[in-house]
């Protein structure tokens, strides 16, 4: 519907917790939700990017083909 817009891939960084089962169900439910839009809108939508630095190894498992690893390359920020 809008001619501009080309809907690339989905993004998601999961529910705030340290629960690994959550977040494996979020990611999951995410890769649910590109494969539908791959599937009946727009073929092209392959990206998938799931998770933060402490959380990228369940990110690649539920099928992350991004992952953002800000922390682990640049270590923790802090409020000043």
């Amino acid at each position: 519907k809008y001619s501009n817009i080309e809907l690339c891939g989905v993004m998601s960084i999961g529910k705030k917790t340290l629960n690994k089962t959550t977040l494996k169900k979020n990611f999951h439910d995410t890769n649910k939700i590109q494969k539908t839009i791959q599937q009946e809108i727009n073929p092209d939508c392959v990206s998938l990017s799931l998770g933060m630095s402490q959380d990228y190894i369940l990110a690649l498992q539920a099928g992350a083909t991004h992952l953002r690893l800000g922390t682990a390359l640049f270590k923790k920020r802090y409020a000043e």
